[in-house]
């Protein structure tokens, strides 16, 4: 009987335990479903809020205004650290761009800080590149937002002014070099110093020497060799026949000067000729 009672009890408590699991195997079936519904996607804030953009227009918004600033300043005047600045600022904020229209601004802006840092660009290197990235500027202006449209155009209009003035600023600087190396020609000969040649010659070999013309070059690399005679006293014997034959070659390539540069390299080729022959006369 005693162990009838023990079986029993065991059997109870086995389907006690039974019954424990499956109402636990029901719970941890039912929790899924009582857990808080997941909010919408697009109920949640998004993480590349549309801030971005507006942020970045509003940086160059502001880019612009400063760019605009500094072109305000008169070209004889600018500092050459700051135009740096301004364009390495100006760059950082388009080149990762992939708009077009913008990296070509962009490209623009990355060879005028080359040409900046090098020192080594002429007045009218720069000048083309202000005004091609001034065009570039303005057209990208006809489809900016509203919000910028009205400033890029001002921006446009000002690089591309200030390109005409440096390339103005330039020529005007070549044109006294050679009026005062006309005047230098002019003296008397025995009132003539060379030694103050050798300042307009370096000049003048300065704007040649990298040039692609071949008459440029040819007569880039005489002028090279009338400094040295000038400088030297051994080569002096050679002055006539190279004062000549720079002559000559100064002479060929004013027909294809600018306007206003014609008349006086003529009259430089013309007057260096008659050096040479002068000198010629009295060895």
């Amino acid at each position: 009987m005693a162990k009838k009672d023990n079986l029993q009890n065991q059997q109870d408590r086995t389907q006690d335990i039974q019954a424990e699991e499956h109402q636990e195997a029901e719970r941890q079936e039912v929790a899924p479903t009582l857990a808080p519904e997941a909010e919408p996607e697009l109920d949640r804030p998004s993480t590349t809020s549309k801030a971005a953009p507006a942020e970045r227009q509003t940086d160059l918004g502001e880019e612009i205004n400063v760019f605009l600033e500094f072109l305000q300043t008169d070209p004889a005047s600018i500092d050459l650290e700051v135009a740096q600045s301004r364009v390495n600022d100006a760059y950082e904020l388009l080149h990762r761009s992939k708009q077009p229209e913008v990296k070509e601004i962009s490209s623009g802006l990355r060879e005028l800080k080359k040409q900046l840092q090098s020192n080594k660009a002429t007045g009218h290197d720069l000048a083309e590149l202000l005004e091609q990235i001034g065009e570039q500027t303005s057209d990208m202006a006809a489809e900016a937002d509203q919000g910028l449209r009205s400033n890029l155009k001002k921006l446009g209009r000002q690089l591309t002014k200030l390109g005409h003035s440096i390339s103005k600023a330039e020529d005007q600087e070549r044109l006294e070099q050679l009026n005062s190396l006309v005047d230098l020609l002019e003296e008397d000969l025995d009132d003539l110093d060379p030694q103050a040649a050798i300042a307009p010659i370096e000049h003048w070999y300065a704007l040649l020497h990298r040039s692609d013309h071949e008459q440029q070059q040819q007569l880039a690399n005489s002028l090279k060799e009338l400094k040295q005679a000038l400088k030297s006293n051994k080569t002096r014997g050679a002055l006539p026949e190279l004062l000549i034959r720079v002559g000559e070659q100064t002479t060929a390539i004013a027909a294809e000067a600018g306007r206003g540069f014609k008349r006086p390299i003529q009259r430089v080729g013309k007057l260096l000729n008659q050096l040479g022959k002068s000198l010629e006369e009295e060895e």
